[in-house]
């Protein structure tokens, strides 16, 4: 049931002294007394009622997303999530006249029932002016009103001074400017699961037994819930690895080389676990969980040093097809300098995927991609990766390449096959680059494999790119071309 306080404004026009009594407005007050308002054919008395319902804006903004895809609304203006933070805006409109002297404010707690004298914290609006949020409203791209509104934010303090939030209804474009927030602002912990209550006011000056006072004018309680979900408290949807498991099994690396990451190691964790050695490890009293609002929680608190074991005594495999990760064009290779690798324009080159090549061939995995630039002057780049590749680990590398197999399936503008080509091949790993081949001749009739006898990679996963280095004057005289038949990776870890 709604609690409405009214107002009495009377503005007496004239004065008569002799009147009938059917002419004389009577107002009986609550503190017993009453007053008399004479009126008549050239007098009037003019009443007019207002009632405090303010109301809250209900802006675009007003729900959270959260890492697992739980969203979460607010009964609020305005909710903002921070690094496990939370703060609010509530935002209002009244249209209580300039003669009352209305100060605005909020009052705010964790039980019903507010008032100011009943809350854990309350506030007045500070420069109803400069602090208050302004709504811009334009329909069909023009401006047609700016309205003010009060404002008051509740939470950590790290709110922007101008935060801007635009939403649209229809032909309708609303923009909302929060103006300068940090003077309208509670530092308030906003715990996590608990109900908050918050209730606008506003003093206003009125009259009591012929004596001006203050009275206190309420809006309507409401509440919200900040909400208890997995990532403010490290949780997850299954079980990951957390900070301290990870800071445990980072011990297992050598110190020159960067640590993976959860997020680095868990395709690696997801194929030991599928393994019977994985399977035969009981992880059950390293796993804890706990209910959130958006499921179950999950934590892996121990990272058993036996799947580090496996992770680096693994064979790696980068498949000819799936392994390939970008495509593209080199067009400045005629510097001496090796390095080089000219602008990166992707999608200039075919990609012709030859798959079930005869044993005869003897092409390591029975597949390989054959790379033919679109334009004769350009050399084709191309790049390989794996996430598999362990930091730390010393591997001899194995980069194999096709000849050309069968003749039918050759690309149109290769003029002559057998031709041979030359190759620059970089790793890079953890930031650190390695040039493994330079400017190095690969025929095309017969399968050729290029060995890198020692490779220590310094950070979670390899990127491999090849590009062809081929200058236009060795393209025109036919020395070489510009074609690269790339077949199976192996990264072989070293005992």
């Amino acid at each position: 049931m709604k609690t409405r306080t009214f107002l009495f404004a009377i503005t007496l026009m004239g004065n008569v002294a002799c009147a009938m009594a059917q002419d004389m407005i009577v107002l009986h007050m609550k503190d017993g007394t009453t007053r008399r308002y004479i009126n008549g054919v050239k007098d009037t008395t003019t009443i007019r009622l207002y009632e405090f319902i303010p109301e809250v804006l209900d802006a675009s903004s007003n729900s959270t997303q959260h890492a697992t895809g739980y969203s979460c609304q607010w009964n609020v203006s305005r909710a903002w999530p921070y690094e496990g933070k939370y703060a609010v805006a509530i935002i209002w409109q009244d249209d209580l006249p300039a003669n009352f002297e209305a100060r605005h404010g909020l009052c705010f707690g964790s039980e019903p029932g507010l008032t100011v004298d009943h809350c854990d914290s309350q506030k007045h609006e500070y420069l109803p002016g400069s602090g208050s949020a302004i709504l811009n409203i334009y329909r069909n791209g023009t401006a047609i009103s700016t309205e003010r509104y009060h404002i008051m934010t509740v939470g950590y303090d790290v709110l922007p001074m101008h935060h801007i939030d635009s939403w649209e209804d229809g032909v309708t474009r609303y923009r909302l400017s929060l103006g300068n927030n940090r003077y309208n602002y509670m530092d308030t912990t906003l715990e996590y699961g608990q109900t908050y209550y918050y209730r606008t006011f506003a003093e206003v000056k009125t009259e009591e037994g012929g004596q001006e006072k203050t009275t206190i004018l309420y809006g309507l309680e409401e509440s919200f819930r900040v909400p208890r979900v997995m990532d403010d408290f490290a949780y997850y949807p299954y079980p990951q690895g957390t900070e301290e498991a990870m800071k445990a099994f980072a011990a297992n690396f050598p110190t020159d080389v960067k640590a993976p990451t959860w997020k680095e190691v868990e395709p690696l964790w997801n194929l030991w676990r599928a393994t019977d050695e994985g399977k035969a490890i009981d992880l059950s009293a390293d796993i804890t969980t706990a209910e959130f609002d958006d499921g179950t929680g999950y934590r892996l608190n121990r990272i058993p040093k036996e799947f580090y074991t496996w992770m680096t005594n693994r064979e790696i495999v980068i498949d000819a097809f799936d392994g390939l990760v970008e495509i593209g064009n080199s067009d400045a290779l005629n510097s001496s300098d090796y390095n080089y690798q000219g602008p990166f324009v992707p999608y200039l080159a075919t990609a012709d995927s030859i798959d079930n090549v005869d044993e005869k061939w003897g092409v390591p995995g029975g597949r390989y991609i054959r790379f033919n630039p679109t334009k004769i002057t350009l050399n084709v780049l191309v790049s390989y990766g794996s996430v598999e590749v362990v930091p730390g680990v010393n591997y001899k590398i194995l980069l194999n390449f096709a000849p050309e197999t069968p003749a039918e399936t050759l690309a149109e503008n290769v003029s002559d096959p057998s031709m041979t080509t030359k190759i620059t091949v970089t790793a890079t790993s953890g930031g650190y680059d390695s040039v493994l081949f330079v400017k190095t001749e690969i025929p095309a009739t017969t399968v050729t494999t290029l060995e890198v006898p020692n490779y220590r990679p310094a950070g979670m996963g390899l990127s491999l790119v090849y590009r062809t280095d081929v200058t236009n004057l060795e393209t025109r005289r036919n020395l070489y071309n510009k074609v690269m038949r790339i077949a199976q990776i192996r990264l072989i870890p070293l005992k």
